[in-house]
């Protein structure tokens, strides 16, 4: 069941997508399937099984900003391109 998701453009054509289900976080970067993330930190997660993390940055009214993907020493920023959706 998938509870929420958000979706971050990085560059045009290429998107960082999150989604929640049943209690566990899993990203897709486009062209890839989606794996676990794990949490290190309230807006830190390390990827499953790649030299990968993904922090997160908040608002004023502490909702998700931006999200940040960080591979092998690159960073690539992506902003929200959707809302978050509550589907039950």
């Amino acid at each position: 069941m998938i509870t929420s998701w958000h979706s971050h453009v990085i560059a045009p054509g290429r998107e960082l997508k999150f989604e929640v289900s049943d209690d566990t976080l899993f990203g897709k970067l486009t062209g890839y399937g989606f794996v676990s993330v794990f949490e290190k930190s309230k807006d830190l997660f390390a990827v499953d099984g790649v030299d990968a993390s993904v922090d997160f940055e908040r608002d004023a009214d502490e909702r998700i900003a931006a999200a940040n993907l960080r591979i092998a020493g690159t960073v690539e920023h992506g902003v929200p391109s959707k809302p978050e959706i509550e589907r039950h």
